[in-house]
């Protein structure tokens, strides 16, 4: 690594890692990013990092994932836990903001939504025409990504089949 000496010099260096799903999820949230090259890449920062390196996976919760986050925090259990030293790998998590924000849930998503409660707004009420507008414009992106929402995001899809019809 290019940087390794400047690494080197300081006390703490925190890397925060961008994740918002694990494989075929990820690949959909970050077009066109690869999840294995991604992963490759992770995990070859924490092996060959200085020991003053330490890591975060920050994760941007919106209507696509809410329903898989245990996914991402399972991955990062398994194989991103900590880094060489053993030192913890802090797994942070911030709402999305805009048309794919968790204000755009359907009734349906809120009724099958029971582990993550703390994450939606007490001031929750469904948008129908928010939402309408956000399903159209995940159509268009589909359609010019040649993507499937409903088949990467299967469960969610099921949630919005009111509106995808």
């Amino acid at each position: 690594m290019r940087n390794f000496d400047t690494i080197e010099k300081f006390h703490l260096i925190k890397i925060h890692v961008s994740l918002d799903g694990t494989q075929e999820r990820f690949e959909y949230l970050r077009w066109p990013a690869s999840w294995n090259q991604t992963t490759d890449n992770i995990l070859t920062l924490r092996d060959t990092l200085p020991s003053n390196v330490m890591f975060l996976i920050e994760e941007t919760v919106s209507i696509f994932n809410l329903a898989y986050i245990d996914e991402l925090e399972q991955w990062s259990k398994e194989h991103f836990s900590t880094n060489k030293e053993g030192d913890i790998t802090v797994h942070s998590r911030h709402m999305a903001y805009g048309r794919y924000s968790i204000d755009f849930l359907s009734q349906e998503y809120i009724d099958n939504t029971t582990k993550h409660q703390q994450l939606i707004p007490t001031t929750w009420k469904e948008q129908p025409v928010g939402i309408a507008s956000m399903i159209q414009q995940i159509k268009q992106i589909d359609q010019y990504r040649n993507q499937s929402f409903s088949k990467t995001f299967p469960e969610v899809a099921e949630y919005y089949k009111r509106y995808l019809t």
